[in-house]
């Protein structure tokens, strides 16, 4: 069976939420109307999501999708997403497109990179191209993001000691780490000291140091877009 009259070009990828059914690649039209490399068919019709992909005014394409809920992720060969600068991946909430980060750098071809595969787990969105870097990190041709937004981490001190707090929720699998100083190469050790949980608030109480000490919530392995 036939979804509407079809897309007018080549057809990279696919995603399936509920009813709808998302379509990515090469193409610029869908059920005859713009869509620009990415289009949605909701059992009736096609329909555009935003003003789609873009790449400096020539050829843009979507080569891999996942969908978590109303949100749909893109990676492919572009720079622009609903007209807003989007380096190669990019986010549909429902209703507009926004940039993961800064998105891919480098690759086999000076300054063409590429998206070809994404998968999601839980919290996690797998990335696999032709790139060097994600979100300017060194990550060759595959990288992880964490699509929660970062824990704050808060510090206070009273006395000899100081307490360093941050959010219970969705924030396992981090790990504390601290440093004397942020001078390349940079030694993070990971914090050993008991973590006490309220069910709020995560805390960790160490003793006040005459030196300087750096510290951060680091979730391992991530590379963040």
């Amino acid at each position: 069976m036939a979804l509407g009259s079809g897309i007018h070009g080549e057809v990279d990828a696919l995603a399936v939420s509920g009813g709808d059914v998302y379509a990515g690649g090469g193409f610029t039209t869908a059920g005859g109307i713009e869509v620009n490399g990415i289009a949605k068919w909701n059992g009736n019709g096609w329909s555009a999501l935003g003003s789609g992909m873009g790449m400096g005014g020539s050829y843009a394409g979507v080569h891999a999708l996942a969908v978590s809920g109303s949100n749909v992720y893109a990676g492919g060969y572009f720079t622009n997403a609903g007209g807003s600068a989007a380096n190669y991946i990019a986010k549909w909430n429902g209703s507009s497109w926004s940039a993961l980060g800064s998105g891919m750098r480098g690759g086999s071809f000076p300054g063409s990179p590429s998206v070809y595969a994404l998968a999601l787990s839980g919290s996690d969105l797998y990335a696999g191209g032709d790139f060097a870097t994600a979100g300017g990190k060194p990550a060759a041709y595959i990288a992880r993001a964490y699509l929660l937004t970062v824990p704050a981490l808060s510090v206070r001190r009273s006395g000899a000691q100081v307490m360093l707090s941050w959010p219970s929720v969705d924030t396992a699998g981090f790990a504390l780490e601290q440093a004397g100083t942020l001078a390349p190469p940079v030694s993070w050790v990971t914090n050993t000291a008991t973590i006490t949980d309220d069910g709020t608030n995560k805390s960790v109480t160490v003793l006040a140091t005459n030196s300087a000490q750096f510290i951060r919530l680091r979730r391992p392995g991530h590379r963040s877009f």
